[in-house]
């Protein structure tokens, strides 16, 4: 195994937005050994899921306990999560993106938006879109300030849906 670059080497390419992944092929490392000399370095990156939680959590009250009635965990739930992650850049497995296009071809085919009731067992549900839900994923609460414009364009349905099913 090869060793990582210098400190100054390193700073560089977390500011030229170089991933811990990239850096650890690029030097033959593991990701986990980058990230150790960058967090040492004071280099941390917000992660994508806590700017994706954040974001819904701006909108909704998600409910988040131990045991069956937490609702963060919920199939719906958690492909929102996913999308939104997908959107904002996030490198997905086949899987989640499987999960992802199948949320999305359920909601155009449907004409269907996600929301919320945190007094549901369920708590995320599907609802009949809206005009006021224009093309985003889920419905944002008419009382809550719309988020910067980057991550509204991230809470975006597409035009076109997986498989080319128009929305």
């Amino acid at each position: 195994m090869a060793k990582l670059p210098t400190d100054a080497v390193l700073t560089k390419l977390f500011h030229l937005g170089a991933t811990d992944p990239e850096i650890a092929a690029e030097y033959d490392v593991t990701p986990q050994a980058v990230n150790k000399r960058m967090i040492a370095l004071g280099l941390r990156r917000e992660p994508v899921i806590k700017q994706v939680r954040d974001l819904i959590n701006s909108a909704w009250p998600v409910k988040v306990t131990r045991g069956p009635d937490s609702h963060h965990n919920r199939r719906p739930m958690a492909a929102l999560r996913l999308y939104i992650r997908q959107q904002l850049g996030d490198d997905l497995s086949e899987a989640q993106v499987k999960r992802v296009d199948a949320l999305v071809k359920k909601l155009l085919a449907e004409h269907l938006v996600l929301d919320y009731d945190v007094d549901s067992h369920e708590g995320v549900f599907y609802a009949h879109r809206r005009r006021e839900d224009g093309r985003r994923i889920m419905r944002w609460p008419s009382d809550v300030e719309l988020p910067s414009a980057d991550l509204l364009k991230a809470l975006d349905l597409p035009e076109v849906g997986p498989e080319g099913s128009e929305g």
